[in-house]
Parts: structure tokens; C-alpha cells; sequence
């Protein structure tokens, strides 16, 4: 390849950087204070750098739709009919369609859209006011404009009740499985999410404990066990995520497991960029995910961004 065309695929990159740099200035300032350097996200290589140019360029549909908790279950559960779905109580559109529903114990209630809108009724003790006004918030919350993620079709806002899998929310596993184009590249196995015994850990495809993420000093989390075994379900779990993350170029399965029964729970595109994406072996597998396979890549750009569609296929290229 002639340098000068390297030097104009370097330019067409440069020039998109700084197109996004005066467009989001407030977010790519506060990703470059935790980077210690400027995101390179026309040409990204860090998991953090991917995630955000997955969140301007890539227009996939089915991204899209798993923006959806209700629309996601019913795509897991037509795909892999041994998952299991959580029964669904009752749903609610708008704030007033509340008045009729039945909060009982043992249900946990959620939002479709948006991350952390869950809110647990272990007994009729928890039903306050307080829980009425959040649901309210919810239904107010324009998710996807507050997080960056403008060019999503607005999804409508559904509240939803599921009953308990479990009546004990600490015998619950909660499996999420980080896939790239049907290989599960680590899973973090969970037990008792969400609560004050909440314990955590890192297994490979097959089985064995990643001790290296619980070693790293800059992520720190309540450990399970040394001696945790892994449930059976776990390798029907790897499958499971395998299968369903085949023609995806990077997700996120998530799904439950109580009395080795496997349900469905998300596919989650975008999911956060906490301290464990500092630790080594993390970092090291999410250098998988291959941007060439995504769906920007892989369908026919226009205008500037077909050029800069090319250039950025060249340079991934160079660099692979």
C-alpha cells in the first residue's frame, strides 16, 4: 500500500476524530480524564473506545432491539427454546395504568429500557409511595437522549412485573456471558446480584477461575469462594450464549440460573465500563472483538461515511 495512501486514511481519521471531539465535547472530555489521553474512537482499539464508537456508527437493528428487556426475552426464548422466561405479571404504558396493578411480594419490577431500573418486593412491608414516584421517574426518563444514544429509535416506555425465579434471591446465579461472533470469551458468574451479599467471579469458557482479575488491585469486589463449584448448567450456559451470539460481532448474554434451570434475561450491546475493563485478562479478551465483522463494516456506507468507512477498513487491516 503507497504511503500516501496511508497518509490519507490518516487524515480521513484525524478529521473524523475531531468531527466527534467538537460534537460530544463533554463526553470524550470525561473518557479522556480516564484514559489519561485522548479516545481515539475513528479508528479504536481499547474496549472503552470501541463501546463508544459502536454507540455513533453502528446502526445495527438487532442492537437496537435489545434495547427492549421484553422484546430481548422473546427473541432469546423463539431462538433457544430451552431458555426459560421469567413469568411476566402485568405491564404498564403510562403512570395512571399503575392503579390497577397488583404489587405482591416475591416480584421484582422493571423498566424496559435503560440499565439499574429494577426494584425488588421480597413482601407486602416494601410497597411505599416511595416506589410509585421512582416508577413515575422511569416513565419520565428519556434514556437514550441522556446517555448518547440519540440515533436509537426512541423505544416506547413499558413497566413490567416478573415473579422471583427463586424465592431466594441469594441462591440465584446470574451468568454473563462476553461473547464475539459466537465464541464466549469469559464469563462472570454472579451469586445474589443486587443484594448485600452480593459475591462475584471470572471463569473461562471452560470452567476454570480467572484469579488473575481477583489479584489486580485496581478492581476490588466480594469474591465468591475459592472452592465455588459451577453449576451444571454451566456448559449448556456456554452453548446457549454461543448459539445466540453467532452472527454478532460483540455481546453480552445474560442469563440466570436457579435449580439448574437456565433463564433469559438480556442481550446487553453496550455494557459498562467499570475497573474490571482495567484488569489485564479483561483488556486481553476484548481485543477480540473484531470491528471489521460489525455491522457499519459489513453494510454500504454513503458520502463521507463510506470514505471513512474504507479508511478505517484499511487501517484495521494494516494493523491485524
Amino acid at each position: 500500500m503507497s504511503k500516501m495512501r496511508i497518509f490519507l486514511d490518516h487524515a480521513i481519521l484525524m478529521i473524523v476524530n475531531a468531527f466527534l471531539y467538537l460534537r460530544h465535547p463533554v463526553w470524550f472530555g470525561r473518557t479522556a480524564l480516564r484514559l489519561h489521553r485522548l479516545p481515539n474512537v475513528a479508528a479504536p482499539k481499547s474496549f472503552r473506545e470501541k463501546r463508544m464508537w459502536r454507540l455513533i456508527f453502528d446502526r445495527n437493528p438487532l442492537l437496537i432491539m435489545f434495547g427492549d428487556k421484553l422484546a430481548t426475552k422473546a427473541w432469546m426464548t423463539d431462538r433457544a427454546p430451552e431458555l426459560i422466561s421469567a413469568p411476566t405479571i402485568w405491564i404498564a404504558k403510562n403512570a395512571s395504568d399503575l392503579q390497577d396493578k397488583i404489587f405482591a411480594k416475591e416480584i421484582v419490577i422493571k423498566a424496559n429500557r435503560g440499565c439499574g431500573q429494577n426494584i425488588f418486593i421480597d413482601d407486602e412491608s416494601c410497597i411505599k409511595p416511595e416506589i410509585y414516584l421512582k416508577i413515575s421517574q422511569w416513565m419520565n426518563r428519556s434514556y437514550y437522549e441522556n446517555f448518547g444514544k440519540r440515533y436509537w429509535p426512541k423505544i416506547d416506555q413499558i413497566i413490567f412485573a416478573e415473579k422471583y425465579i427463586d424465592s431466594n434471591r441469594q441462591s440465584i446465579l446470574d451468568l454473563n456471558l462476553f461473547c464475539c461472533e459466537g465464541r464466549v470469551l469469559f464469563v462472570v458468574v454472579t451469586s445474589g446480584e443486587k443484594t448485600k451479599n452480593e459475591t462475584v467471579a471470572y471463569f473461562s469458557a471452560d470452567g476454570r477461575r480467572i484469579f488473575s482479575v481477583e489479584n489486580s488491585k485496581v478492581y476490588v469486589k466480594n469474591w465468591l469462594p475459592s472452592d465455588f463449584e459451577l453449576p451444571n448448567c454451566f456448559e449448556r450456559a456456554v452453548k446457549l450464549a454461543s448459539d445466540l451470539s453467532r452472527s454478532i460481532d460483540f455481546v453480552r448474554v445474560d442469563l440466570m440460573c436457579a435449580s439448574d434451570h437456565l433463564y433469559a434475561c438480556e442481550m446487553t450491546p453496550l455494557p459498562g465500563v467499570g475497573s474490571y475493563m482495567q484488569t489485564g485478562f479483561v483488556e486481553a479478551q476484548m481485543r477480540e472483538w473484531d470491528l471489521q465483522k460489525s455491522w457499519f463494516m459489513q453494510t454500504k456506507q454513503r458520502a463521507f461515511t463510506h470514505t471513512y468507512q474504507h479508511a478505517l477498513q484499511r487501517q484495521l487491516t494494516r494493523k491485524a
